[in-house]
């Protein structure tokens, strides 16, 4: 799911926001928060941030 909505937004700039709540990303018509206790696992790689919700990889984020 997370992939069709991001992928509608395809070349445009990414926002994403890290808060108590969980992460928020925004980008075109896409708007979505992904809770905390959704949040399986986070994992640091080269590339930036991966967060693992139930079997699957749902993000990967250059943070720097």
């Amino acid at each position: 799911m997370w992939r069709q909505n991001i992928s509608s937004s395809a070349g445009s700039k990414v926002e994403l926001n890290v808060d108590a709540k969980g992460v928020t990303y925004k980008s075109g018509k896409v708007n979505n928060t992904i809770a905390w206790s959704d949040i399986d696992q986070l994992q640091q790689s080269d590339l930036g941030v991966i967060i693992h919700i139930g079997n699957s990889v749902s993000m990967s984020a250059n943070l720097a």
